[in-house]
């Protein structure tokens, strides 16, 4: 059963992680709905650049709300991830199905949120592999 796959987490540190990940679940069959660690990297300040900021803003909303599968991995600073995974979980109370995975140690800085009811908390990616779709 191939699943639509959004991964979330910092673009600098755990770009290598998010990749491997990538791959590895496309040679399973899914989908990833949005690769925003690849190409270019997007201009910073953010704010000097509005037009651009603002379409890939819309452009990974519209990727997470696609996705069947939320994966976060929260490393370090993940503001922006911090806000993919707040859609996440308010596209989860329209679709029910939707699973928000965040995979975390319990040593990392931890949100309130990881204690919704509807987030699945795993302690390394090779729980993903427990998952029924994996």
């Amino acid at each position: 059963m191939s699943k639509e796959i959004y991964l979330a987490g910092k673009v600098d540190s755990g770009k290598s992680q998010i990749s491997q990940l990538s791959s590895e679940l496309e040679s399973r069959g899914h989908h990833i709905t949005l690769k925003w660690w690849e190409g270019e990297k997007l201009p910073k300040p953010y704010l000097d650049y509005p037009r651009i900021s603002a379409e890939a803003s819309r452009a990974m909303i519209v990727a997470i709300v696609r996705s069947h599968v939320f994966i976060f991995i929260p490393q370090g600073n993940v503001l922006g991830a911090l806000v993919e995974f707040g859609v996440a979980l308010r596209d989860r109370e329209d679709h029910p199905d939707k699973e928000v995975i965040v995979i975390t140690s319990p040593e990392t800085r931890q949100s309130v949120f990881y204690g919704n009811e509807g987030v699945i908390v795993l302690k390394n990616t090779e729980q993903l592999k427990e998952r029924p779709w994996y």
